[in-house]
């Protein structure tokens, strides 16, 4: 929770990866009802696979039953009623203003709508969903997100995914995260290798020491039974 604050406090984004169960959607309620209380309104939206959308909002009742929650998600028609009620004319009344719950297909279907909210902080559950750079998801992600360069969102993710060594994927991720330092992926790898590289020579060299240090004075025991 102290370092969700402190990236939150220093202007960063981050992943939070652990392995299922272990509370990252706890400490992710915990997070924006902690911003909340110190007067960040938000707004706040939390992104996701639709079977996990009641369980977030169960989570937000739970342990930060003062914060509305809302799932943002059904036919056409019922979404729509839910933008003009909620997402529409926020001014003075951003205090009120849910936790907008969703899933990656309304996302996707729906930001056109969805950009024009300015949020203020988003969570991506299962976020190594992200990691193909091409797809429509993280596009339309990017756009809701960057609506305003000046004040762009906070973004966190969520995963209990390993991540592969793909540099490619996890350039992916980084640069959702952090655009304006993660901007090249071919620069990206190049350092990547080149680092690599280096460990690589620097292990040899030590390997090399000590096979050296630790081998037999073989021309000692020769000239002794000479």
């Amino acid at each position: 929770m102290h370092w969700l604050v402190g990236l939150y406090e220093n202007g960063l984004n981050g992943i939070l990866g652990d392995e299922m169960g272990l509370g990252k959607t706890v400490q992710s309620v915990a997070l924006l009802a902690h911003l909340k209380e110190h007067n960040v309104a938000g707004p706040f939206m939390v992104v996701g696979p639709l079977s996990t959308l009641h369980n977030w909002k169960n989570e937000f009742t739970k342990w930060a039953p003062s914060m509305d929650a809302i799932i943002y998600h059904g036919p056409e028609k019922e979404r729509a009623e839910m933008r003009g009620q909620f997402l529409r004319g926020k001014g003075d009344t951003d205090k009120k203003f849910p936790v907008l719950i969703t899933s990656y297909e309304i996302v996707i279907r729906d930001a056109k709508h969805l950009k024009r909210c300015g949020w203020k902080f988003v969570i991506i559950d299962e976020g190594h969903r992200l990691k193909n750079m091409n797809c429509r998801l993280i596009k339309e992600l990017k756009a809701i997100c960057d609506v305003n360069p000046a004040q762009p969102c906070n973004r966190l993710l969520l995963t209990g995914t390993p991540l592969q060594n793909n540099l490619t994927e996890l350039w992916s991720l980084l640069n959702f995260l952090l655009p304006s330092i993660f901007d090249d992926l071919e620069s990206f790898q190049v350092r990547r290798d080149s680092r690599d590289s280096r460990d690589s020579r620097a292990s040899r060299d030590n390997r090399a020491s000590r096979d050296s240090r630790d081998s037999p004075p073989t021309h000692r025991t020769t000239q002794l039974t000479t």
